[in-house]
C-alpha cells in the first residue's frame, strides 16, 4: 500500500527528507499486519534509500511523517503515531547496519529522551548479530548504570520478545549483567506472551 505523505513545516522539504518520511509511513503501517511484515518493509526500504538518509532520520524522531487518513483509526490516539514512526526509523536504521552505528551510538548513549530505549534495543540486536559485539556490550555496561530506568524498560520489552526465539539475543542480554538491568529483564519475563 503506498501512501502519500504531505510535507510538514517541520521538516527541510527536500527529496531525501520526503523519501525518508515517506518510508516511515510504510514501515509504520505494517505494524498493523505482522511482525514479520515490519522487519521485511524495513528491509525493502533501507535498500531502497541511499546511506545519506541516515541522519535525516533524526528529523522525525520527534516530529513524525503525517498519519495518512486511511490510518488514522489504527494509530490516532495520543502518540501512538510518533511511538509506532520511532518504531519503524530505527528498524529501518538497523538494517543499515554498521553504518548507522554513529547514529545509533548517539542516541543511545547521549542525554536521555524516550528514544533512547529504542537506540540500546538495536545495539543490543547488532551485539547479537556480531556487530562490533565486543565494543558494544563494553559501551553498554559502561553506559547502563548511568541510564534512566525508562530508558532500559523500553528497550527490555521488545529486547525480551525476540529472545524468546533467538539465542542470539538472548546470550547478548546474559552477558549484559548490570544489576539493574537485569532486575527488569526479571520483572518483564512474566510480561512477554509465550
Amino acid at each position: 500500500m503506498n501512501f502519500f505523505w504531505k510535507k510538514s513545516n517541520n521538516t527541510q522539504g527536500n527529496d531525501l527528507t520526503e523519501k525518508v518520511g515517506q518510508a516511515i509511513i510504510e514501515v509504520a503501517s505494517k505494524t498493523t499486519v505482522s511482525d514479520e511484515a515490519f522487519q521485511t518493509e524495513a528491509r525493502k526500504v533501507s535498500l531502497e534509500l541511499s546511506e545519506e538518509s541516515i541522519d535525516v532520520f533524526q528529523i522525525f524522531f520527534h516530529n513524525p511523517p503525517e498519519i495518512p487518513i486511511e490510518l488514522n483509526d489504527y494509530y490516532g490516539g495520543f502518540g501512538h503515531w510518533l511511538s509506532v514512526c520511532q518504531f519503524a526509523s530505527f528498524e529501518i536504521l538497523f538494517n543499515f547496519r554498521e553504518k548507522s552505528l554513529p547514529l545509533i551510538r548517539k542516541v543511545a548513549f547521549g542525554e536521555y529522551d524516550w528514544i533512547q530505549g529504542n537506540a540500546i534495543e538495536i545495539l543490543c540486536r547488532f551485539a547479537a548479530e556480531n556487530i562490533e559485539r565486543e565494543k558494544i556490550i563494553t559501551e553498554l555496561k559502561r553506559e547502563i548504570p548511568e541510564m534512566r530506568l525508562e530508558a532500559l524498560e523500553y528497550a527490555a520489552r521488545p529486547l525480551l520478545k525476540y529472545a524468546k526465539t533467538d539465542l542470539k539475543i538472548q546470550q547478548v542480554l546474559n552477558e549484559l549483567d548490570i544489576e539493574e538491568f537485569q532486575e527488569i529483564i526479571e520483572e518483564f519475563k512474566s510480561e512477554i506472551p509465550e
